[in-house]
């Protein structure tokens, strides 16, 4: 599950993810949490707002950790409720055990807005009346019941003794600090969405185009071919660059390909190409590439350019990544492409083309 946390304080914030830590270690709850801490000052900046609320948008759980919290209604949570993907999500107030963090009144404002969006609204305070609390619990699935549960069994204990892991990290020059849950799966972002992958993260690509043939270079007809490919990627160990323009992840991929030349005449071709790429940091959902790549093929391909079944292959790229959630996106790419068998056999003119690509990849 996905959760919000949205703080001023940062003992506060590290209390929330200590709760939310017992809770999904509690007996009756399996669960794994995606924890994305935002500072509420933060979220008064417009573009870090906009790139919030894009991470809310399919989140489960949004946790206000303390009042400075509730400067954000009518705003940034009103925008996040009319616009969530989530239509079950809720909107949780984690106290402190010994005081409260929000008054009567400010807990009646926000019981009256998650009432006002269909939002199951969560609190443990002296503010707020157990019934409350029983009647918001009563309207959540009960796939997700037992884990509020353990939550709300969890924020009735004082002690705040088991506390979450705290690092700081730095953002495009905003600082803000990185709550991460030993329970929780890891993020295949090392700090938020944009801001580099994490050295584990691996991607699946699915993609199709084809090539418009080029006689150049040698090459005495222009071939033209319609391609489909399935990729494997693996990022070659943390973001580099850091504080530079050039941030970003080094990837090793490997695709397998397959086709048809449709003109001059009808051919196939398969074939399979080790990669280079690499993927810029730029801290939003757009992440540009470039990428180089050399294999080999077998086609039906043959003279006057090609002479046999086996040929290399290599290519020169670019491209982006626009991330329709946080661990799938869309792919669209360009390459200059090359086959020919190296002098090995005659002829040796070679095929020349450039290679449009559109698809979607996955990342974990």
């Amino acid at each position: 599950m996905k959760a919000l946390l949205i703080y001023e304080d940062f003992n506060r914030a590290t209390k929330a993810i200590a709760t939310l830590r017992r809770a999904a270690h509690h007996a009756d709850a399996s669960l794994e949490w995606d924890i994305r801490p935002w500072r509420v000052d933060m979220l008064k900046v417009a573009p870090i707002a906009a790139e919030a609320l894009m991470e809310a948008a399919d989140a489960d759980l949004i946790v206000l950790a303390d009042r400075r919290a509730q400067s954000l209604l009518p705003d940034w949570l009103e925008q996040w409720a009319t616009h969530r993907h989530i239509e079950d999500a809720a909107l949780a107030v984690i106290g402190d055990g010994n005081d409260d963090v929000f008054s009567a009144p400010e807990a009646s404002e926000l019981s009256r807005f998650a009432a006002r969006h269909g939002l199951s609204f969560i609190i443990e305070s002296e503010a707020a009346p157990k019934t409350q609390t029983a009647s918001a619990l009563r309207a959540l699935p009960a796939c997700r019941l037992l884990f509020y549960l353990g939550t709300l069994c969890m924020m009735a204990t004082p002690s705040w003794k088991a506390q979450a892991q705290a690092t700081p990290a730095a953002t495009n020059g905003t600082s803000k600090p990185d709550l991460s849950l030993k329970s929780a799966p890891k993020s295949i972002w090392e700090n938020g969405l944009g801001e580099g992958f994490r050295s584990t993260t691996e991607s699946i690509g699915l993609s199709a185009g084809a090539t418009y043939g080029i006689a150049t270079f040698g090459s005495r007809e222009a071939h033209d071919l319609a391609l489909v490919s399935l990729s494997y990627g693996h990022m070659l160990g943390r973001t580099w660059g850091e504080g530079h323009w050039y941030r970003g992840n080094l990837e090793f991929r490997l695709e397998l390909f397959t086709g048809a030349q449709f003109s001059p005449s009808s051919e196939w071709l398969v074939g399979l190409t080790p990669q280079l790429r690499y993927n810029f940091a730029t801290g939003t959902r757009w992440i540009p590439f470039v990428d180089l790549g050399a294999g080999v093929t077998a086609t039906s391909i043959g003279p006057p350019d090609l002479s046999g079944t086996f040929e290399f292959n290599d290519h020169a790229g670019m491209g982006t990544h626009w991330f329709l959630k946080d661990n799938v996106a869309l792919t669209v790419e360009a390459r200059y492409v090359h086959w020919s068998c190296a002098g090995l056999s005659e002829p040796n003119l070679g095929l020349n083309g450039v290679t449009g690509m559109l698809g979607l990849t996955f990342f974990f």
